[in-house]
């Protein structure tokens, strides 16, 4: 499980990091990656919880692929 900070990045270390993560490599350099920045505590949770929700039925229909 990912852990999230409580305390907001300070905006020069999120661009800092930004342009890094554009730098990585990427299969076929397509960039696929998407980066959102979120700001609302309320907003966090419900990720946080969409996350925890997903994970949970991948590793149910895993487990239920591997009974089989």
């Amino acid at each position: 499980m990912w852990r999230f900070r409580p305390d907001a990045l300070p905006n020069a270390s999120l661009k800092h990091l930004l342009d890094l993560a554009c730098l990585a490599p990427s299969g076929g350099l397509s960039q696929p990656s998407r980066f959102v920045a979120v700001n609302s505590l309320e907003r966090r949770a419900a990720i946080k919880a969409n996350f925890a929700h997903c994970n949970a039925e991948a590793f149910a229909v895993q487990q239920s692929e591997r009974a089989s």
